[in-house]
């Protein structure tokens, strides 16, 4: 067995490894300090190195929806999916119904002190990154000792992956912060209960269960996927008190759902599902019936159970498990992930260390088994990896413990195994290319400045008109018979922002694009030549449904950005008199 015990012998090795790391020659706050000074000088250097500006659909949808909730619009988006389009709206204050309110509540109170910027979202996502570096080291000093603790921090600190979602913007790095503290707060809680078992009163710890009741919840509301960690969670409660089962059960339980039941009572008004609202419809979508995210491009009723659904929905867990397989190493260190699995045929002397270890796999099975069920979003794990990167430390230890190598045999070993932390680093900083900025961004910003309060445009990727232009955008349907029917419900959308994705939706979108692609080009061409723009185009109906849902909108110019073509085209509703040229779009 290890332990903390076992991970200080024999001697000699215990020795080798406090050579690494340095006997104690420093001041008491050089760690602390060091904790929280160093991620903080790796992130500015990352950000200066590595920031082209909010890039990922989900970071945008998340600072739209931060904007709008800090602008007092409440929890509403500018994202209008068809999916959530039912009875009458207000475009400018549609409910969200697929996020949880934690990240954007926390981004919003943000804007509203730095303001609504890329770099404000990165500083907020950065920010949680920084924070859990020390709970990561603390959480394994509880666990192992100061060694496999330093060396912890350091693999958590310079993961490229870890800084990667420190600069998206994205709620990832929050939910890392939350998991680890989940999980050390549980540490502590099987810690108490031990050492309280053999006591006459043998109580429960009602702060502990409390504190991680609200971090369960707060979790949930950070991303509903992890409700599906809670009844393991409440399992693993009721397990670590077996004599008071129902009441540390209903104490955790209790302070879950105080957290929980608000947003959830929200969920369930709103769309008939109180516990993942609108995202519940994940569970019909990236299957072959209904491909990648288009369910949310279809309207309420147009879902279709069917004996093929169902097993599309079974082939699609299938496939699931298999992309988790082979993608699962890429989500930290792979040498590190390595270690972990003979690490589960040890047995831990700290038997608290071995409850928090069956604990992180059960809420790894329910993760995935959500995702299995929903679609495969790697990044949650990245919290319950914290965990088994630990476990993987300190068998590390173990073996070094083991081959009694002498101090340049450990110095060799613990270098090469720096060099695997470093160099993936160093490669995406300054040997690889540089991030490039969202292309699409100058555009929307401009549309955002054409279009007048109260109109909708219609795009293929809504999220970059929500959080550059401002503006509600509607996401184009799955079907192009529905077109008409969107603008039956939403009358004010009065422009298109069309990007190269918009081809592979249909041939008359591909047509559509196409047409007012190469307007736009020879637009371009006699700007710089100096010559008479060519006369506008406009869409005409035709008889067919795509056509005639559009007939009217005319094109817009796009100028040029950074002498590379932007890849987007626009047009606006008009009224346009007859001398216009026609797009006579057809469907081939």
């Amino acid at each position: 067995m290890i332990g903390k015990e076992s991970a200080q012998s024999p001697k000699d090795s215990s020795d080798a490894a406090q050579a690494v790391i340095g006997k104690r020659k420093y001041p008491a706050w050089l760690i602390p300090v060091g904790l929280f000074a160093i991620p903080l000088l790796l992130f500015a250097i990352y950000f200066k190195v590595m920031f082209a500006g909010l890039v990922n659909p989900d970071a945008m949808d998340f600072a739209q929806l931060a904007r709008n909730l800090g602008a007092g619009r409440g929890f509403t988006t500018y994202v209008l999916r068809p999916l959530a389009l039912e009875g009458r709206i207000d475009p400018s204050r549609l409910p969200d119904m697929t996020h949880g309110p934690l990240y954007p509540f926390i981004l919003a109170i943000s804007f509203g002190v730095l303001g609504a910027k890329d770099t404000v979202a990165a500083c907020i996502s950065g920010f949680f990154y920084i924070i859990t570096v020390p709970v990561v080291y603390f959480f394994s000093k509880r666990l192992f000792n100061p060694t496999v603790a330093l060396a912890s921090a350091v693999l958590f600190t310079l993961n490229p992956l870890v800084l990667d979602y420190a600069l998206s913007g994205l709620h990832v790095t929050l939910y890392i912060f939350l998991s680890s503290t989940l999980f050390l707060t549980l540490y502590q809680l099987s810690s108490l209960a031990k050492r309280n078992a053999g006591t006459p009163a043998n109580r429960i710890n009602g702060n502990l269960l409390t504190l991680a009741g609200v971090i369960s919840g707060a979790l949930y509301l950070t991303d509903s996927a992890f409700f599906w960690m809670i009844p393991a969670l409440i399992g693993a409660v009721a397990i670590m008190h077996p004599l008071n089962r129902a009441r540390a059960s209903v104490c955790f339980t209790a302070s879950a759902l105080i957290v929980m039941t608000p947003w959830m009572l929200r969920n369930g008004l709103a769309t008939g599902n109180p516990v993942f609202g609108l995202k519940g419809a994940e569970v019909w979508m990236n299957t072959q019936v209904y491909p990648g995210s288009s369910g949310y491009r279809l309207f309420s009723g147009e879902f279709v159970p069917d004996i093929n659904l169902f097993n599309s929905i079974l082939r699609k867990a299938m496939l699931g498990f298999n992309q988790i397989l082979r993608t699962l190493p890429t989500i930290s260190i792979a040498w590190a992930l390595a270690f972990f699995l003979p690490s589960l045929l040890f047995q831990f002397k700290d038997k608290s260390a071995e409850s928090v270890r069956r604990i992180a796999l059960a809420c790894f099975a329910a993760l995935t088994l959500e995702m299995l069920f929903f679609s495969v979003q790697l990044p949650l794990f990245v919290g319950i990896m914290n965990v088994f990167m630990m476990f993987a430390l300190a068998y590390v230890q173990h073996l070094i413990q083991q081959a009694r190598l002498n101090r340049i045999g450990t110095f060799s070993f613990v270098g090469l195994l720096a060099l695997t932390v470093i160099y993936p680093l160093i490669n995406d900083m300054f040997l690889k290319d540089r991030p490039q900025p969202l292309r699409l961004s100058p555009t929307a910003r401009d549309l955002g400045k054409m279009m007048a309060p109260g109109e909708i445009c219609i795009s293929d990727q809504p999220w970059v008109t929500a959080w550059y232009a401002n503006r509600p955008s509607a996401w184009i349907p799955a079907k192009d018979e529905k077109m008409a029917e969107l603008r039956k419900r939403l009358p004010q959308t009065h422009w298109l922002y069309l990007t190269e994705q918009t081809k592979s939706f249909s041939p008359s979108w591909e047509y559509v694009y196409s047409s007012l692609n190469r307007w736009n080009t020879a637009c371009i061409i006699a700007d710089v030549q100096k010559a008479p723009r060519p006369d506008e185009i406009v869409i005409d109906g035709n008889g067919q449904p795509l056509p005639e849902a559009l007939s009217g909108f005319s094109s817009v110019a796009v100028p040029p950005v950074s002498n590379f073509p932007t890849g987007v085209v626009m047009a606006k509703m008009n009224t346009a008199s007859a001398q216009n040229v026609v797009i006579p779009v057809s469907d081939h």
